[in-house]
């Protein structure tokens, strides 16, 4: 294209390794960064105006089918003008007079041939990329409790193979560096001072944004329930039937999610394995931990299940019809019934056979939902 020669920090992630803190406080220091001669660019796609996850416009650009990537399907944005969009603006900064940063967990999971083109887009430059990566089972945790919160899919134990991401990223980009992200985030510091060293900047002027907002283990598993039946991507597109809500105001739970013994023994053998050949392909360590804790075997309790209801009650009423559905499946429907008699809220939204003064069998009624 002619440009003039740049540095370039080129950050691919992992997933779940930190990436929105990264870059929430690149874009709040614009101005830190260009006083020293760098720019974290802010991109906008005609609907969202302020994007500073680079995954957005990186993945629209290279990716084979950014129609069906779904930050794009989420807004109802059409991926080629997305695309076009996208492109004039990596122009633009290519051409203009500062470094630049980029930082987008996405690209981590773009195919080979996808991330042959991002590299000959930035080809010319002087390029530095990055990888931070995660032990896998803490990876897994955290990403399924994350797809869970979007509506993504239920709770799906298949261990996806960060391996692979790191081999392929690898392959195109021979120099790339690999960082721990739980060394990283031991070090003095933490996470973000470990990063901006290793792009060569003192880390001291910079304010770090701590954003780490989770839902709690019984509204996960029940969000996942939720998925099962309203997923939020149906053939393709976005599910019609699925209603849309704060995920924040139904979180009835304060305990961690987590899996229980049970559901991590059937990923017990992959977790290790892809520990093992995430160590040989990154040259660093990575083992699971014997003294990992998990999740509580019980199910949900009356109490919480009746604050599930108590919730549910103020949001669409799919949720609430869906919590009467997942208390029933769990026999507690005798129990919370005696605990939301007085709440008339609560109560009001009941199905008709949830309002008998007797106790009943919930199982064989789950039809009249």
């Amino acid at each position: 294209m002619g440009f003039k020669r740049k540095r370039i920090i080129l950050h691919v992630g992992l997933h779940k390794t930190g990436t929105t803190a990264i870059q929430q406080t690149l874009a709040a220091s614009n101005k830190l960064l260009q006083n020293q001669g760098w720019k974290y660019p802010v991109f906008t796609d005609g609907v969202r105006n302020r994007i500073v996850n680079h995954s957005n416009p990186l993945y629209t650009l290279f990716c084979d089918n950014p129609g069906g990537y779904l930050p794009n399907l989420t807004v109802g944005i059409d991926g080629e003008l997305a695309r076009q969009c996208f492109a004039r603006q990596l122009e633009e900064e290519l051409k203009g007079e500062f470094n630049l940063i980029f930082s987008g967990e996405d690209v981590s999971s773009l195919p080979e041939a996808a991330l042959k083109k991002l590299a000959e887009a930035l080809s010319g430059h002087e390029l530095l990329v990055i990888a931070v990566v995660r032990e896998t089972y803490s990876t897994f945790v955290s990403t399924l409790q994350h797809r869970i919160h979007r509506g993504v899919h239920g709770l799906r134990l298949e261990v996806p193979s960060l391996w692979e991401n790191c081999a392929r990223l690898a392959r195109v980009f021979p120099d790339l560096r690999f960082l721990s992200y739980e060394k990283a985030c031991l070090a003095p510091g933490g996470l973000f001072s470990t990063f901006m060293e290793e792009c060569g900047f003192d880390p001291k002027p910079f304010s770090v944004s701590r954003e780490n907002v989770s839902i709690g283990n019984h509204t996960a598993r029940f969000l996942a329930s939720f998925n099962d039946y309203y997923p939020l991507i149906v053939n393709g597109g976005l599910n019609s039937r699925r209603p849309q809500f704060n995920v924040y105001d139904l979180d009835f739970d304060d305990a961690k999610f987590l899996l229980t013994e049970a559901e991590f023994s059937i990923i017990d053998d992959r977790v290790r394995a892809e520990n093992e050949r995430l160590s040989e392909v990154t040259g660093l360590t990575f083992r699971f931990s014997d003294n990992q804790a998990f999740s509580d075997s019980s199910p949900i309790s009356a109490a919480l299940a009746a604050l599930l209801l108590e919730k549910a009650a103020l949001m669409p009423s799919a949720l609430i019809n869906h919590g009467f559905r997942y208390i029933s499946e769990h026999d507690l429907a005798s129990e919370v019934w005696r605990v939301i008699r007085p709440f008339p809220p609560v109560t009001r939204g009941l199905p008709r056979f949830w309002r008998l003064d007797k106790i009943f069998q919930p199982r064989a009624r789950v039809g009249e939902f």
